[in-house]
């Protein structure tokens, strides 16, 4: 027969285990929800891309791109496009794989952190 103890011991573990559930699905779920994130971003960079803009001979208007106007600010405003006049806009290709490193450092933060803390706690 198993004792009180013993029983109110073996309830208590399993209400332990039970409530540290979220916890450990936040381990896992927060990082991925910061990674799709940041991939997910609409960005005006692909485009302009595609249209090889890299310089002001060949800048390009967001609008022949199909590229919405806050995209347009947001890469201006980080230095990854650079106005040509009239409208028209080009790549700072130094500025874009600077950028790219850094969003990609900071992925791999987030996995390096992820990995050993849901490692340890599932």
């Amino acid at each position: 027969m198993i004792s009180r103890d013993a029983r109110t011991s073996t309830r208590l573990t399993s209400e332990l285990e039970s409530n540290t559930m979220p916890m450990r699905i936040g381990l896992i779920a927060y990082p991925a929800f910061i990674m799709m994130m940041q991939v997910a971003k609409p960005s005006a960079v692909p485009a302009f891309e595609k249209a090889r803009a890299f310089d002001a001979d060949s800048a390009r208007r967001p609008q022949s791109l199909e590229v919405r106007q806050k995209a347009v600010r947001k890469a201006v405003n980080k230095g990854l496009l650079v106005a040509a006049g009239n409208g028209r806009y080009y790549l700072d290709r130094a500025k874009v794989k600077k950028s790219d490193r850094t969003h990609l450092a900071i992925m791999g933060l987030v996995l390096l952190t992820a990995i050993p803390a849901a490692y340890f706690l599932l």
